[in-house]
């Protein structure tokens, strides 16, 4: 589940080493596919993944591009994650962008922790 709790993974096909293409399709429940895709530009394991995100129109055509790194620190009891994407077309895509990570990491708290999250009551994971 991601994005505000309302789109679930259809198919991913991944790269694994820089410059290595990947493509994610996700299903809303009203069952129209969207899809994602990117190329990996650096994977530094177990710290640090940068890779480009660029949503698919309805024609298949790929959209604005931007850049996401996500790092990975230890900290006592577990890791911290974070997340900065960067780069977007206008403020409105930012915002949208936002929502859906967001409520992603949500879920990924809960999953993480058996534990509903405040504030998630009406999202599902």
């Amino acid at each position: 589940m991601v994005g505000a709790g309302r789109l679930h993974h259809a198919a991913a096909r991944h790269g694994r080493a820089p410059g290595g293409r990947w493509r994610t399709t996700m299903r809303s429940p009203e069952g129209k596919h969207h899809t994602v895709s990117g190329i990996y530009r650096t994977l530094e394991p177990p710290r640090r993944v940068v890779f480009t995100w660029g949503w698919d129109d309805d024609a298949g055509s790929r959209g604005h591009e931007t850049e996401v790194t996500v790092t990975f620190e230890p900290v006592t009891g577990g890791t911290r994650m974070v997340l900065l994407q960067q780069g977007f077309a206008d403020a409105d895509s930012r915002g949208r962008h936002e929502h859906g990570w967001g409520s992603s990491f949500v879920c990924l708290e809960a999953a993480a922790t058996g534990k509903p999250q405040p504030g998630a009551t009406n999202q599902r994971c």
